[in-house]
């Protein structure tokens, strides 16, 4: 219940701050483009949009709510309430997830109806955001500067793009299955086409792996940067 009520607090925050504005502009026009083009087109342009959009647009905005909340003193609150360090984290993946949930669901519906299969859409949408958000939260904690956030983001971020080569047929790297983002891809796929129960089990299992992994690893960056840093200061 708490976290739920955690969960609400941070919707409104990002209303409030105008996430949700920016999130429907972006909405409206990748949807003026995806109208123009060719069902063929627009499906392949809709999974790379999607793909691209919730990765960077979800680093953008946590690291924005990190060093937002670290200026405002909230952070230090978390020494003083009953709120847990994983409550916090957990808030910020759910309410950030709700907000690209909404994107997805406006664009695919809009554009292509009810022909799209919510499975795989969904649960795509969903691993990108969380997997998106929680890097951002590992990488923001340690950053002073939004500059330096950035530029440390780009580094980490761009070897997990190269699964687009494959998608694109560009490549045909094996080995880039095991990263994070190949299986989001694969779900967005899904989106348009029938998969394998093999290739969803594929898929989900190296999400869930990747996501328990980047979790932990927040979390002690989160105790490293923030929870020891304010506990020295007091």
């Amino acid at each position: 219940m708490r976290l739920i009520h955690i969960v609400v607090q941070n919707i409104k925050f990002q209303f409030r701050h105008g996430f949700y504005l920016v999130y429907l502009v972006i909405s409206l026009s990748y949807l003026a483009i995806l109208k123009i083009l060719s069902e063929e087109f627009a499906r392949k342009a809709f999974v790379l949009l999607i793909f691209s959009d919730i990765s960077i647009l979800g680093l953008f905005f946590v690291g924005a709510i990190v060093f937002l909340e670290r200026d405002q003193g909230i952070m230090q609150t978390l020494f003083v309430t009953p709120l847990r360090v994983s409550e916090y984290i957990y808030a910020q993946v759910l309410s950030l997830s709700t907000i690209s949930l909404i994107m997805g669901l406006f664009i695919g519906l809009l554009r292509f109806g009810l022909s799209i299969n919510l499975f795989p859409f969904l649960f795509a949408i969903l691993a990108a955001s969380v997997l998106a958000t929680l890097t951002g939260i590992a990488i923001a904690v340690k950053q002073r500067k939004v500059t330096s956030y950035f530029v440390v983001v780009t580094i980490i971020l761009l070897p997990f793009f190269f699964p687009v080569l494959n998608y694109l047929q560009i490549t045909n790297i094996p080995f880039l299955q095991l990263m994070p983002t190949d299986p989001v891809i694969t779900l967005l796929e899904g989106t348009f086409s029938s998969l394998s129960s093999g290739n969803i089990i594929m898929a989900i299992s190296v999400i869930i792996v990747w996501s328990i992994a980047i979790t932990i690893w927040t979390l002690r960056r989160f105790d490293r940067y923030i929870i020891r840093k304010v506990g020295e200061i007091q």
